[in-house]
């Protein structure tokens, strides 16, 4: 298991809508920790490079609901 985090700038505040959209992940294939920053302007995500990749995150985090843009690292 490769454990890998990225940080996702969020395209809008933090709202219901939002929030659901996180609940949404739990479970998801490969992810393993998904957490707002204390700011609430950015998501944490800790997942597992060998089961996906940078894309397909972006991927499952866009059609959760979720308007992310990946944080360059």
């Amino acid at each position: 298991m490769t454990k890998v985090q990225v940080t996702y700038h969020l395209d809008g505040p933090v709202d219901e809508a939002v929030m659901e959209s996180i609940d949404k992940l739990h479970g998801a294939y490969g992810l393993q920790v998904v957490q707002l920053s204390p700011a609430l302007d950015s998501l944490f995500v800790q997942y597992d490079a060998t089961r996906m990749g940078l894309d397909d995150l972006d991927r499952v985090l866009h059609s959760a609901g979720l308007a992310v843009r990946r944080v360059a690292a």
